[in-house]
């Protein structure tokens, strides 16, 4: 994971700077396992910390691969009771608003995987821009 930098899978890798994406898997390398997962529960904040001040796509994309690579339904918990999936909310309103098809499908494939509740759904409205991207243009959106 950290010898080849990896990207969001419908991203093409002239969007982003190898460079950049290097520099916040060194800032992060302590929090991470090799497979690039958050290495414990204990190390969630200081991801969501760094996830909320992250601005340029390939830092989200970057978080986003982490989280795709994190199993441990624990993790994943305090990653929910953190404030990730407010984070998460925000970035996919972001996208929306901009028409970034790849950045909402990368989204969407992260919080398939996320320990979701009917509260979580609720928060920031959530579950109505889900169900709006269901019809969503782009296949790699209502389908991801």
């Amino acid at each position: 994971f950290r010898n080849t930098p990896q990207y969001c899978t419908n991203m093409t890798t002239s969007s982003f700077s190898e460079e950049c994406v290097a520099a916040i898997l060194d800032q992060l390398d302590q929090h991470l396992g090799q497979s690039g997962c958050i290495k414990t529960a204990q190390e969630v904040h200081s991801i969501v910390s760094a996830m909320k001040e992250s601005r340029m796509m390939a830092k989200k994309c970057t978080f986003l691969n982490i989280l795709k690579a994190t199993k441990s339904h624990s993790t994943l918990s305090m990653f929910m009771e953190e404030g990730g999936w407010s984070i998460l909310n925000m970035w996919l309103v972001e996208a929306k608003a901009v028409t970034n098809s790849a950045l909402m499908a990368e989204i969407l494939q992260v919080l398939q995987k996320l320990p979701v509740t009917v509260s979580s759904l609720k928060q920031g409205n959530m579950g109505k821009l889900i169900k709006q991207l269901t019809k969503h243009e782009s296949e790699d959106v209502c389908k991801p």
